[in-house]
């Protein structure tokens, strides 16, 4: 399972986001469905959980809401904000 980085803040904006990664100072802004995902993660213990807590959140099929997981998921680790555990 992935997890952000302790350095990384996650806040919220209207409807949207941004993340803070306190250790390089950037910033990355996020649409409403990315923050929905990363809070999926932030609450979840594996990817399965991730996956259904989002089936119920959006109004998407479960192949669509798993290639955006793992397009986000993607460049979260591209970005080096997550960390394996």
């Amino acid at each position: 399972m992935l997890k952000l980085r302790e350095s990384i803040i996650v806040k919220s904006v209207g409807d949207e986001g941004i993340i803070v990664d306190m250790e390089k100072g950037q910033y990355i802004s996020l649409n409403q469905t990315a923050l929905e995902m990363i809070e999926a993660m932030r609450k979840s213990v594996d990817r399965k959980e991730v996956v259904l807590r989002l089936l119920d959140l959006m109004d998407v099929g479960r192949d669509t809401l798993e290639h955006d997981l793992n397009a986000l998921c993607g460049r979260l680790i591209e970005l080096d904000l997550v960390v394996e555990e």
